[in-house]
């Protein structure tokens, strides 16, 4: 037997699949973007009215523009939002344009292109990220991320999320490259790169912009006493990478502060306009957050459902079997199949971690990454918190989406470990019953 041969084989093979996984994602995102309705996403239409004023304009809006805050009951806009998504969106609206497609509906799917494209390249990094931790099963992360309903509903219409999603699966592949390399120069420009995009698209995950600066400090004072670079000159690259972030994205609130009157965010300017063009019942001055309301913050984890139905919204319960009791036992079925499947990876790997511990085995650096990637998941979670009782209840699961990049990678490495004792038959088949439930709701989810 040639062994050699055999392995050249095996990474011809893994070469093909490393290119056919995110084109055949890639074909899945296009789908939804063709099944979901034209404005059925999450305020698409409001989304998609700053992507068409910068096609129509080629300039950015403000947020007080009373033509976009006047096209909504709310009254306001996403121009106080950071608007790279958008850009891009513009862009591919501009291709198809020179292309002679100017209708409504070919500019429409053009602006979603942004979040196919996003998500294809999460894909991407997946992968590498499930190669960089030694993943036998390298692509069962990426299979059953890209699976979750939600993602790839999130995947097909216009939004800053999938953009962001995007940027936290970079910005953790660049951390393990970080701490392999000790913070080599193409890891350093790499999570500069990812931590611009961050910033530049959706508040939602700035957690981890906080947790690679902890991260970074943290694991540069560590390489400074074992014999490397020195913590001096760490901090100084540091710094260097915080001042390339501003300049690359920061721009955008200091835009906003000069325009309006040292309103970094633009939320004061949002506010006015809202409560200028809302209807009555939308107004700020009408409306009341949960904790203005006096509601106790267990009363909306519980009594209100904020835990259960955020973790069901997070994979997808997008209500549409709501009449045929039938396919809606299954689709709920399938969701707690999910879940359960999910719970289960990530307690094996909670034992394995455990194990080790007390064994006196653990592998630092894992376990370094396992605390900052707690971490980020864990605000990520936490904003989504402060927005719904401090501001505007939603069981919004695609708030919560970015969380799930740490929790797969506990939830595969957990599931390896699990099975290893197994005869190789029974992963393969195990894997493959995991991979047939996550695509069945993914299908279910299209109806």
């Amino acid at each position: 037997m040639n062994l050699k041969k055999i392995k050249i084989d095996n990474e011809k093979i893994i070469s093909t699949l490393d290119v056919l996984l995110p084109f055949i994602f890639g074909m899945i995102y296009l789908i939804w973007s063709r099944y979901i309705v034209i404005g059925g996403g999450d305020d698409e239409f409001m989304r998609y009215d700053i992507a068409r004023y910068i096609y129509d304009n080629r300039k950015l809006p403000w947020v007080d523009d009373p033509v976009l805050c006047s096209s909504n009951i709310w009254g306001i806009s996403y121009a106080n939002r950071p608007m790279l998504s958008f850009v891009i969106s513009a862009v591919f609206m501009w291709i198809s344009a020179a292309f002679g497609y100017t209708d409504e509906f070919s500019l429409m799917y053009a602006a979603r292109l942004t979040s196919v494209l996003s998500s294809v390249v999460t894909i991407i990094f997946l992968i590498k990220i499930s190669e960089k931790i030694g993943l036998k099963s390298r692509y069962l992360l990426p299979i059953c991320f890209g699976l979750i309903p939600e993602f790839a509903f999130l995947s097909g219409y216009v939004n800053s999320d999938s953009l962001a999603i995007m940027s936290v699966a970079m910005t953790i592949y660049f951390w393990y490259t970080g701490l392999e390399s000790a913070w080599d120069r193409k890891s350093i420009i790499g999570i500069t790169i990812s931590l611009a995009i961050c910033m530049a698209s959706y508040q939602n995950v700035y957690g981890f912009i906080l947790v690679s600066g902890i991260l970074f400090l943290f694991s540069s004072f560590i390489i400074s006493k074992n014999g490397g670079r020195k913590f001096s000159k760490a901090f100084l690259i540091g710094l260097g990478i915080i001042a390339a972030v501003l300049v690359l994205s920061g721009w955008w609130y200091l835009r906003n502060a000069i325009h309006y009157g040292g309103d970094f965010s633009g939320r004061e300017a949002m506010h006015r306009m809202a409560e200028q063009y809302a209807v009555p019942e939308l107004k700020p001055s009408n409306k009341q957050s949960l904790y203005e309301q006096g509601v106790s913050v267990m009363t909306m984890l519980f009594s209100m459902g904020w835990i259960s139905g955020s973790m069901y919204s997070v994979i997808g319960n997008f209500r549409i079997f709501e009449g045929n009791d039938v396919q809606l036992q299954i689709y709920s079925f399938l969701i707690k199949a999910v879940l359960v499947i999910i719970a289960l990876g990530v307690i094996a790997y909670c034992v394995k971690v455990i194990r080790e511990c007390i064994k006196h085995k653990s592998d630092k650096g894992s376990n370094i990454m396992d605390i900052h990637l707690l971490l980020g998941a864990f605000i990520v979670v936490l904003l989504s918190f402060i927005y719904s009782y401090f501001d505007d209840f939603q069981l919004a699961g695609r708030y919560i989406v970015p969380a799930l990049i740490p929790v797969l990678i506990w939830f595969s490495r957990g599931a390896e470990y699990a099975l290893k004792k197994f005869p190789p038959i029974v992963e393969r088949i195990t894997f493959l019953v995991i991979v047939i439930i996550f695509s069945s709701l993914n299908l279910m989810s299209l109806n």
